[in-house]
């Protein structure tokens, strides 16, 4: 399925800045009712995302496999 031409500009758009090192974390208050609790033990501070990839519209290998 191809992607819609708005995603394809995101996917570019952020692909022009990797790899890139992640400085800050941020959780606003909210995040607390959004996601699992666990979603805090994740600390991608100084990791280096290197790549991203869309799966639908969704962006994916946000993950530690693809930090390092």
């Amino acid at each position: 399925m191809p992607k819609l031409p708005e995603i394809e500009t995101i996917h570019r758009q952020i692909e022009d800045y990797l790899p890139v090192k992640i400085e800050n974390v941020f959780h606003p208050p909210v995040s607390d009712s959004l996601f699992h609790p666990t979603v805090k033990l994740f600390n991608p501070k100084g990791h280096v995302i290197e790549s991203i990839e869309c799966k639908g519209e969704q962006a994916t290998n946000l993950d530690p496999a693809h930090l390092h």
